[in-house]
């Protein structure tokens, strides 16, 4: 109800496809459906929120005049979202990118260690990727702890480019030498 007078919507509850915004959520997150949308993964999941809405897609998608409020699509391309009925309806125009997620790899140079033992090297690929913010990471080095147990820890990395992330994972033994 941003552009609208006050007027207008006295006494009326609706969705408001002319005055109001339109958010659609692609694989969770919130988009307003114009200009280029990047989603990441081999699939797009886009879902309007509310209907009354009719979805139309590229050609080869299988997507035409499809009423479903939420849509599923591993087509890129542009797209047509109308909401709303009879002459109060509004189409939004964008276009779909479905990037794929970055090859994510995390290696140790030792997948054991003694409690308090020597300090461990972690090797995340590609370069340029995050460790948890945890005491016993500095940077892609890992000190055992002083207590046995198995210790999982993450490598997360985002394509700059596409800024679709991905993440990998090893876990260290720890015990008592």
């Amino acid at each position: 109800v941003n552009d609208c007078d006050a007027w207008v919507h006295q006494a009326f509850c609706f969705f408001d496809v002319i005055c109001g915004p339109l958010n659609i959520a692609v694989n969770g997150n919130l988009f307003v459906p114009t200009g280029t949308i990047n989603a990441c993964g081999n699939t797009a999941t886009m879902n309007a929120g509310t209907g009354p809405v009719i979805w139309d897609g590229p050609l080869g998608s299988g997507i035409a005049s499809n009423t479903n409020v939420a849509i599923t699509t591993t087509t890129q391309g542009t797209y047509t979202l109308t909401t709303g009925t009879g002459t109060n309806t509004i189409g939004n125009i964008f276009t779909l990118n479905i990037n794929p997620l970055p090859t994510v790899s995390l290696t140790a140079s030792s997948m054991s260690a003694c409690v308090n033992g020597p300090t461990i090297s972690l090797t995340g690929s590609p370069s340029g990727g995050v460790f948890p913010a945890w005491p016993n990471i500095v940077g892609n080095i890992f000190t055992p702890p002083g207590i046995a147990m198995n210790y999982p820890i993450t490598y997360t990395y985002t394509n700059p480019t596409t800024s679709c992330s991905a993440t990998a994972s090893v876990s260290i033994l720890i015990k008592v030498c």
